[in-house]
This record gives C-alpha cells, sequence and structure tokens, in this order.
C-alpha cells in the first residue's frame, strides 16, 4: 500500500477532527506515522496514532474559547514540531471552515477540499441553486432569524409541520420537526437566526462520493439511521448506517448519477457524502458534508479499499473508474439513554470509538460505535442489535 504515498512523499500525516480515529486508524494501515488532533480521545485511538492532542482533556484551560480554535492552534503546533507531509480534516468545520484558514497558510499540504469549496457545499442556497438547474430535486428552504420568520414563513408558502435547523449544525443536532406556530416560536427564541425547510418524508440516505478534478465516482449508496430510540437517539441525530443499500434500481441510479453531477459541478475533491431523503416522489438532496463521512469504516468493509489512500489519490487526478460493493457494513451509534458509568467494553467484539473504564457519560451523549460486516443484511443487523444489547446491560446508571 505504501508504494503510492512514497510517490507523493508522504510519510508524517496529521489528522483534526472531532473524531478522528476512523481517519487516523485507516492512515496507519497505509503504514504512516499518524499524529491527530482529537476531541473525544476515546481508547481505540491510541495504537493508531504516535502522538495525540485530546481536546476534551484540556477545555478547562481554555474556557473562554471555542474548542474548534484549541484544535487548529494545536494542528498548527503538530505541523512544526513533527515535520508534517499531509494534513486530513475530519468532522466538526463544516459550517467553521474559516477557522481553518491558518492551516491552509502553513507548509504542509492539507488534502482537504478549498475553503472556499467548503463555502459553496454548506451554503444551503447557493449549492441548493445549482442542483435545482442540474435537475436535482430539493426542499423548499428559507433563512431566516427571530425577527423576519413570520413574513418568511407566510412569503414561502411553507406549511407545518416544518423542519427548523440551526444555521451552524452538524450530526443532526438541534434539528427539529415543528408542528405549530407555538413550536416555532419556541424555537426562534433559542436559535434566533436558523433555517426552515419544507418536510420531506421518506427514508433518510446518504452517497459516498469519490471526486477527482473532471471524474467522480459514487462509493456507496447507504441507509441513514436517524434519531433511532433503541439505540437512545432522538429528532434527527445521526445515529448509523446500512452500508450499501438498495432502494431500486431506478433510485439507485438516480442518487449515483445525481451524485457525481453536483460534485463535480461544485469543485469537491476527495471523499465527499450527500445526504438524501427517499420520498415517494423521488430523491430529494438534503446536504452536503465536504469531508471524511461517518460512512468511512462501513465502505472499507464492502469496498476492500483504503479510504485514505483513494482520498489522497484523487488530489492527484486518480480514481479508479469503478469500485464494487461486496457484503453489507451496519454501523450503529450507541447514545446513552440516561446518565451512567462505563464498565470495561473492551471486551466486547465489534466495538469501536470506546470510552476508557469508569468514564461518566451524561444522557444523550454517545456510548461507543458498534460495526458489523456481514455477507447478508439480515444478519448483520441482527449481530449489531445483540452488541447494542450486551453494551447497555454492561454499563450502570448514576
Amino acid at each position: 500500500m505504501r508504494c503510492l504515498l512514497i510517490l507523493y512523499s508522504i510519510n508524517n500525516v496529521l489528522v483534526i477532527g472531532y473524531n478522528a480515529r476512523p481517519i487516523a486508524c485507516s492512515a496507519k494501515r497505509l503504514g504512516l506515522n499518524v499524529y491527530v488532533v482529537d476531541f473525544w480521545g476515546d481508547i481505540d485511538i491510541f495504537p493508531c496514532v504516535s502522538d495525540s492532542f485530546i481536546v476534551r482533556q484540556h477545555l478547562h484551560d481554555h474556557f473562554k474559547r471555542n474548542f474548534r480554535e484549541i484544535m487548529v492552534q494545536e494542528a498548527m503546533e503538530f505541523i512544526n514540531r513533527y515535520n508534517i507531509d499531509a494534513v486530513l480534516i475530519g468532522s466538526g468545520f463544516d459550517d467553521y471552515y474559516h477557522l481553518l484558514t491558518p492551516l491552509f497558510d502553513m507548509n504542509a499540504k492539507i488534502y482537504a477540499n478549498s475553503l472556499e469549496t467548503f463555502k459553496r457545499a454548506r451554503n444551503i442556497i447557493f449549492w441548493q441553486t445549482i442542483a435545482k438547474k442540474l435537475g436535482i430535486r430539493v426542499p423548499e428552504t428559507i433563512v431566516t432569524n427571530i425577527e423576519n420568520y413570520r413574513t418568511d414563513l407566510k412569503d414561502n408558502n411553507l406549511n407545518y409541520p416544518i423542519v427548523a435547523k440551526p444555521t451552524k449544525t452538524g450530526g443532526g443536532h438541534g434539528i427539529r420537526l415543528i408542528r405549530s406556530s407555538e413550536e416555532l416560536e419556541k424555537y426562534a427564541r433559542r436559535h434566533r437566526a436558523f433555517i426552515l425547510q419544507e418536510y420531506i418524508r421518506g427514508i433518510p440516505a446518504s452517497t459516498s462520493v469519490l471526486s477527482a478534478s473532471f471524474n467522480a465516482i459514487v462509493l456507496s449508496i447507504n441507509k441513514q439511521i436517524i434519531g433511532n430510540s433503541a439505540l437512545g437517539c432522538k429528532n434527527f441525530v445521526y445515529c448509523g448506517n446500512i452500508v450499501p443499500y438498495f432502494y431500486s434500481d431506478e433510485i439507485n441510479k438516480i442518487i449515483e448519477k445525481q451524485s457525481i453531477s453536483l460534485s463535480l459541478k461544485l469543485g469537491l475533491i476527495g471523499s465527499n457524502g450527500l445526504d438524501w431523503v427517499i420520498s415517494s416522489e423521488g430523491p430529494y438532496l438534503m446536504e452536503i458534508n465536504p469531508r471524511f463521512q461517518g460512512t468511512l469504516e462501513c465502505v472499507e468493509f464492502i469496498t476492500r479499499k483504503n479510504l485514505v489512500k483513494l482520498h489522497i489519490s484523487s488530489f492527484h487526478n486518480t480514481i479508479p473508474e469503478r469500485v464494487s460493493n461486496n457484503g453489507v457494513a451496519v454501523k450503529f451509534i450507541i447514545f446513552a439513554r440516561e446518565n451512567c458509568k462505563v464498565q470495561d467494553l473492551t471486551k466486547i467484539p465489534n466495538l469501536y470509538d470506546i470510552p476508557k473504564k469508569g468514564e461518566l457519560i451524561t444522557a444523550g451523549s454517545p456510548i461507543c460505535t458498534v460495526i458489523v460486516y456481514e455477507k447478508k443484511q439480515n444478519v448483520a443487523l441482527e449481530k449489531a442489535r445483540n452488541i447494542v444489547e450486551q453494551v447497555y446491560n454492561s454499563i450502570s446508571t448514576f
């Protein structure tokens, strides 16, 4: 695996992200020296890295600063200290891309979309306009605020129920289904500026796309697991995937074609994700994630490809013509149903993002991740559900 990366003169890699572990461990499997600036510091990240800065352990020292600012500052120090050749960016900066500016001004090669591309991909009105021109369905959407939302709602003929989103979000947090003007008024008071969107009923989906300058392929079409109460999850919070997922010949062909055309139009490079809802009318595009996605390990399981290698190669205009899918990977993120204390989870198979023994986790926070790979979807789902039950049985409340 190493030969291609030697060609690009890469030896020391820095990963910065809210959960850097999947990217870091993928890079480690390439034989690279991996350094991370990570928020969580779960115990299974450390075998993959040569050094790390765990933001959560230092928040008390920087209580007046945004944790993303801390991450960028520490990343800059790592670049200087370890002669970093390549920087990979994970989640946490989608709507805070401007904070990454100092990294782009340094000597290390940033294997990520440009800040301008981040801006295009996260400006919902901008990319929706492009998508409509390409024949892609999008929900009616308005960006508004507490002063103007009543007039904006009336002018755009949006009817309840509607979806309200923060202008800056991630993982579905803060998104609510609003059924009345009273609920919307409460939401407006909390968020001040926000997005209102037509509610599209259907199945949440995603596409994992690999793009170079002049071509792109869809690595997998997936089902998203959103707000699943069996995983301690609610509302629109992301809590897993089934990778790949077959909707129908027609639907899969449509979202593959549309994912490629929009990725190229927006100038996305590398591994990027598009979120969809498959409604009775067809697919609606909901969001663009211009970086590595939560499906990374699942995609690696079913394609037998290293996604970090594919990602880096795409910046050198090298991507495969097609990648086949074999088997099914199921990912569940387990959330705490109530405040709990974690026991030793290392003996439970197929667990990732594992907290240390004795860690206290508050209700609604993630505990760990289950990833199961099998030849058949029903077998993978059953196995994953059994592991979820094991995890819940192994924790104690406080």
